[in-house]
């Protein structure tokens, strides 16, 4: 059954790599909305004004660079808490045909 138990591990932590790779595109996705809205504004408003836009605008590489990092380090933390745990369980699967 260590075969079983290997699988699903190996299963669980496939499905949450899927996930992390969802919330990296979505978090990509959130900073091309935020720099099409800062341009918006920026032909919306004269130049003069610009440095008002550019002061609000958070959303720069550097923090996008932080976020993902932050995301993938979550990401590893939970992949190696989750095996970690299941070393605590015994697991039986019935295999119903």
């Amino acid at each position: 059954m260590k075969d079983a138990a290997d699988g699903l591990a190996f299963q669980l932590v496939r499905r949450q790599k899927i996930l992390l790779k969802r919330f990296l595109e979505i978090l990509e996705m959130n900073q091309r909305e935020h720099k099409q809205m800062i341009e918006r504004l920026k032909k919306a408003f004269p130049q003069e004004q610009h440095v008002f836009i550019e002061a609000v605008d958070y959303f720069t590489g550097d923090k996008f660079d932080w976020l993902r990092k932050a995301t993938l380090d979550a990401e590893g933390d939970c992949g190696r808490d989750m095996i970690e745990t299941l070393k605590n369980y015994t697991i039986d699967i019935n295999f119903n045909q």
